[in-house]
């Protein structure tokens, strides 16, 4: 058991969130595709290990390589920032 906790405490933020965001309170999974996603992040993990040494991803861009990208959706985490209205920023710099 102690061994398993620390396990998890090696596992990075984006496969524990995953986890944590898609295990119901049985601990079991909300659907197949969850736990589908759950290993493809667990096999990145492993991957960036094995090639770099360590996993420095970001969650952001570990959901991207596992789900794939959509125009102003962060996979894995809903819809990001909205685009500014143009008419509100007339005359101002960004």
């Amino acid at each position: 058991m102690r061994q398993v906790a620390h396990e998890e405490q090696q596992l990075p933020i984006y496969v524990r969130l995953w986890e944590k965001t898609k295990k119901g309170k049985q601990n079991q999974w909300m659907d197949k595709a969850a736990e589908e996603v759950y290993n493809n992040l667990l096999e990145l993990h492993e991957e960036q290990k094995r090639d770099k040494g360590e996993d420095k991803l970001t969650t952001e861009e570990a959901y991207t390589m596992v789900l794939g990208k959509r125009s102003g959706y962060i996979p894995g985490m809903g819809p990001g920032p909205k685009p500014l209205d143009r008419e509100s920023t007339n005359g101002q710099r960004l």
